[in-house]
């Protein structure tokens, strides 16, 4: 049967036909769930090692290439990149994507306890290694900036924390993070001659201020 030829014979059934089909596809497409923060598994961690001091070279030959030795072994590693820089070792580990999110944890304990069974093998004045395996891969779907003309800075901190607090309610808010905070300070001004009149000097008034 020539379906071409059919539909121009019956073009009344195929128009038909093609309405049914765009009415279906339209609407299944409006049906779709959406999300505009799907969610979605991290299977990446890192592993970091300082080495102060020590080259690039060394650096690689003594801690990146040993650590890479024994976390190859790991059966759920799909890949492994590593960056050797001056006293630091940075390794990359991607896991297989099968390694489901209910897994994740103990896969990256594992990890964990690979790396501090290797740790005596390493140069004794090494800082870690430390399995990286939070925030990686944590965006941010909302920055809100908290300004007022005029107001004092503490009045703006504390109204800062309490939109926090309610942010940190919502079912879908997994993380709640400060940017721009000022630390508090007081500025204390001095005169040098009253100072001495006293028998101080700056230095000695620093000290007072800092035990007081």
């Amino acid at each position: 049967m020539n379906l071409t030829k059919t539909a121009l014979i019956k073009n009344r059934i195929a128009i038909i036909a093609i309405l049914i089909i765009a009415v279906i596809g339209i609407t299944s497409y409006f049906d779709l769930p959406r999300d505009s923060m799907p969610p979605y598994t991290i299977r990446i961690a890192s592993v970091v090692t300082q080495f102060p001091g020590a080259n690039p070279q060394r650096v690689e030959s003594l801690v990146t290439d040993v650590l890479e030795e024994t976390i190859r072994e790991m059966v759920e590693i799909k890949t492994i990149e590593s960056e050797s820089r001056t006293g630091l070792s940075v390794i990359t580990v991607e896991l297989k994507e099968e390694i489901s999110q209910n897994e994740l944890q103990s896969v990256w304990d594992e990890l964990r306890v690979r790396v501090s069974e290797v740790k005596p093998s390493l140069p004794s004045n090494i800082g870690g290694p430390i399995v990286k395996d939070r925030d990686i891969g944590r965006v941010f779907g909302i920055i809100l900036g908290v300004t007022g003309d005029g107001v004092p800075y503490n009045t703006l901190k504390d109204y800062a924390d309490d939109v926090r607090d309610k942010l940190l309610k919502l079912p879908d808010a997994a993380k709640v993070k400060y940017g721009g905070v000022q630390d508090e300070r007081i500025f204390i001004e001095f005169d040098d001659q009253q100072l001495a009149r006293y028998g101080l000097n700056p230095g000695i008034l620093k000290n007072i201020i800092s035990n007081t």
